[in-house]
């Protein structure tokens, strides 16, 4: 027991003991949750007004908060039990502080734990996987994966105990232990192995064994006597309990030797388990599908020669965003494919989501994981496997140590639940098609259909954007809605509206269930807001807000405005009770204004929200929305500069400093390669400045970057160091203006036009002096960016009045030769033209 604290010679130590008799912190519905923490009087004398405060928070919110005093006999330990009963599934947090009398902590300690229904895939219409690295884990590590994987209910697990290096460590000597020993295992929980063998064994090289860089050696073609043997040993040997097969890991960016080696011994392999098990089912090592030295086009040169009599699986990795997903399925993946002409089941054999990514964390990673799986089939995936079970470690910079469902130390995370509320939602059930032609665009439905559970069609859906909004569901007429559950697989409301349901629909997938066998109509939405609350920091903003009645029915609602977690916000919305006539809309304004000394946070994942509430006179559900508020930051108007563009400071603008890992988006997040990675403000950061007059808006970027690179010409500025601007005025909100400044190899000031709104009054291509005054200029390792852009150059004749949306990006290239990774003001690169990744201004 440690010394945790001292005040006035008074010494309390203390410790959080959970419960240690149990291999995981799963719980099942019903179970309770039990945590102890001891505190110790190490003192001759008693110690009052120590208290133990206990606060259990789940995805929801804060559940409960308690506090009990104690009192500290001296040289006694006291324990205080914590017993915590759940209501609900999903994903808990229980914080436990340990407090003085004089107010001081003592200790604190953070315990997560998940609650859990028992669900298990039979990997019938789709595998649903885990990367994992149980296999070689100590004994206690390896015991509590294992009951993880059996709980999480997943079907198949990729994993390499079968690793030449660990088969067959010297030629013929062969050790099968541990590889029995986990297929044992496995088999006992219902779940497949997808077998992987890599990195050759020193004994088969073809490279230099001396060689202080063992990729030099173990990573290039080996001898094909010796792989062929052990293909054929393995895939005999194992030939009842191992079909998938996958030779080497990520070999376009990992292969040292040229790609047609690569599928020549591919071939030679999968050759080697076809004839030993002709049921095998070989697949090609799985692609990063990232274009990097020493083979930038592997993947090109190595499909059109793979034996495709032997290849039954292609797989490839896929990380990031489900944007990012859809994205590089779309340009990189499906052309690769049809070019081939091939015709086998595409797999995700490896991928994830580091919460290390610019806007993640813990519940991004749960809803990007969820929005992957449900839709993975609609991009004609068969198998998703994600990386990884748990984290590698705990250090804040690394980002292997950010990919796991649960903790290093297996407490864990929402994405845990998340994933088992997949299985236990869509496992059974069979994709049939999306509603991309019953609902909005801005929604993305899934329809799936289990016939096992009274012929249930399965609606998954979201929405884009950060906020949710209420919508109706029409099904024919045998099919009525039987449960909504979220993201942790608990009941949300719904209702009942004319001749179909009401449901909230939000930015975190939702699940729908109708019994019997007709299908979904439409989806519609029965309110549109704005996707954010823009307040000014002074004076009234006008809201917009359309009701509309999708039904064949008139509809008579009353909407409700309220800011339950920001009281500050004063709404004005005259009452009335319209009539909307069947397939009308309705626009209703409203004015929202911050109360004196009111105050929002405008940063971070839980944004204060307006909630906007319909009832409708024949029906007693009320259908809720729930919008993000900001307030706009201010722009100081000064007079006109006698030089443009000026270089500002925080004297006479207003400053905004980018330095911190939320700051920055790295394209080569989920890759190996190290030098890829931010490291710090001295590798990239940045500080803004902004001032205006009536005719120009100022911009001063001062960036510190460590390497220097130069784009050759202007179209291709953003792949190298350089700044990009993107700006949305009112007078034409939807098309930006973007527009960019660098260096190039000359250290001559060069800019581009990337695009222009309809009323701009620039050119798109090369961006002139005449038209934006800017400099570039560069000393040891800051570069400072300057331009000043005319308003009309956005579309406006002066400061706009209702102000204006920006985001600018810092690009870095770094030894790559091509962007490795960029600051960003707000949001990614992926969603730049929506108007939640901007940042608003007003002039004043």
């Amino acid at each position: 027991m440690g010394q945790a604290g001292q005040s006035s010679g008074e010494k309390i130590q203390a410790r959080c003991a959970p419960q240690l008799d149990r291999l995981t912190q799963i719980y099942s519905l019903g179970e309770p949750y039990l945590l102890s923490v001891e505190v110790y009087n190490p003192t001759d004398t008693p110690v009052e007004g120590t208290s133990v405060i206990w606060r259990v928070s789940s995805w929801y919110g804060t559940e409960t908060e308690q506090s009990q005093p104690i009192a500290l006999p001296p040289k006694k330990v006291v324990k205080v039990p914590i017993t915590y009963q759940p209501t609900k599934l999903g994903w808990y947090e229980i914080d436990a502080q340990v407090k003085r009398s004089d107010g001081q902590t003592v200790a604190g300690y953070t315990r997560s734990f998940a609650v859990d229904m028992p669900t298990k895939s039979r990997g019938s219409h789709f595998r649903y996987g885990l990367c994992s690295h149980t296999w070689r884990k100590p004994a206690d590590e390896y015991a509590k994966e294992m009951a993880l994987i059996d709980r999480l209910g997943v079907d198949i697990v990729r994993d390499g105990p079968l690793d030449w290096n660990v088969s067959e460590p010297r030629q013929g000597e062969w050790n099968f232990e541990m590889a029995d020993r986990f297929l044992d295992d496995l088999a006992r929980i219902g779940v497949e192995l997808q077998a992987i063998f890599s990195d050759t064994p020193k004994w088969a090289r073809t490279g230099n064994p001396d060689s202080p860089d063992a990729s030099s050696w173990a990573r290039v073609t080996p001898r094909e006597d010796a792989i062929v043997e052990f293909a054929q040993t393995i895939s005999k040997r194992y030939k009842s309990r191992v079909r998938y097969w996958e030779y080497f890991n990520e070999p376009d960016i990992s292969w040292r030797s040229p790609p047609q080696q690569y599928a020549a011994t591919w071939n030679a392999a999968a050759t080697a388990i076809r004839e030993s098990n002709p049921e095998a089912m070989p697949m090609n090592g799985g692609f990063a599908m990232v274009r990097r030295q020493p083979n930038p086009r592997f993947v090109d040169d190595v499909v059109p020669i793979l034996n495709t009599a032997q290849w039954k699986v292609f797989a490839y990795h896929d990380y990031n965003t489900f944007e990012n997903m859809v994205d590089r399925y779309r340009k990189a993946v499906r052309p690769v494919y049809d070019k081939a002409r091939l015709d086998i089941p595409i797999w995700v054999n490896e991928g994830g989501f580091n919460m290390l990514l610019p806007g993640g964390g813990e519940r991004t990673q749960a809803a990007e994981l969820a929005k992957k799986y449900i839709a993975a089939p609609w991009l004609g995936l068969h198998a998703y496997l994600w990386y990884d079970l748990r984290d590698d470690g705990v250090e804040p910079e690394n980002k292997e140590h950010h990919f796991g469902l649960v903790k290093s130390n297996f407490q864990p995370k929402p994405s845990y639940s998340a994933y088992q509320t997949v299985i236990r939602e869509l496992a059974s059930a069979k994709y049939v098609g999306s509603l991309q032609d019953k609902a909005p665009a801005n929604v993305s439905g899934f329809l799936y259909y289990e016939a096992e559970s009274d012929s249930a069609t399965i609606v998954a859906a979201w929405r884009d954007g950060k906020n949710s909004a209420p919508f109706w569901i029409a099904a024919e007429s045998d099919a009525k809605l039987k449960a909504a559950r979220d993201l942790m697989g608990n009941p949300i409301a719904s209702g009942r509206l004319k001749s179909g349901s009401v449901v909230e629909i939000g930015p975190e997938p939702v699940y729908f269930q109708f019994a019997g066998t007709g299908g979904i109509t439409a989806l519609r939405p029965l309110l549109e807001t704005p996707a954010s609350i823009i307040l000014a920091p002074r004076g009234a903003t006008t809201v917009r807000f359309i009701l509309y009645n999708p039904t064949d029915e008139e509809l008579h609602p009353v909407m409700e405005l309220t800011s339950p977690d920001m009281p500050g916000i004063v709404w004005e919305l005259s009452p009335c009770r319209p009539t909307i006539t069947p397939g009308a809309s309705l626009t209703i304004m409203a004015k929202a204004s911050l109360a004196e000394g009111a105050h929002i946070q405008t940063s971070g994942n839980q944004q204060p929200k307006a909630r906007i509430t319909l009832k409708y006179d024949d029906s007693d559900f009320a259908a809720a929305s729930q919008v993000s508020c900001r307030i706009a930051g201010g722009v100081p108007v000064l007079p006109p500069f006698t030089s443009l563009p000026p270089v500002l400071t925080s004297a006479n603008a207003t400053a905004i400093k980018l330095d911190t890992r939320d700051a920055i988006y790295n394209l080569f997040s989920a890759e190996i390669n190290e030098v890829n990675q931010w490291h710090g403000p001295g590798d990239l950061s940045a500080t803004a400045f902004l001032a205006a007059d009536e005719n120009y808006l100022h911009i001063t970027v001062k960036v510190e970057d460590d390497i220097q690179t130069y784009p050759s010409s202007g179209p291709n500025l953003s792949e190298r160091d350089s700044l990009e601007i993107s700006l949305r005025s009112p007078e034409d909100p939807e098309n930006p203006t973007e527009l960019g400044i660098a260096l190039n190899g000359a250290q001559k000031a060069m800019g581009w036009v990337f695009r222009r709104n309809g009323l701009s009054s620039l050119v798109a291509g090369n961006l002139t002096q005449e038209n934006v005054p800017f400099t570039v200029q560069r000393e040891g390792n800051l570069t400072t960016y300057c331009l000043s852009l005319p308003w009309k150059a956005i579309g406006s004749q002066k400061p706009p009045a209702q102000g204006f949306h920006l985001n600018l990006y810092v690009n870095d290239a770094d030894r790559s030769g091509a962007r490795k990774q960029w600051l960003r003001l707000v949001g990614d690169a992926s969603g730049q033209r929506k108007e939640e990744f901007y940042r608003p201004f007003v002039c004043q």
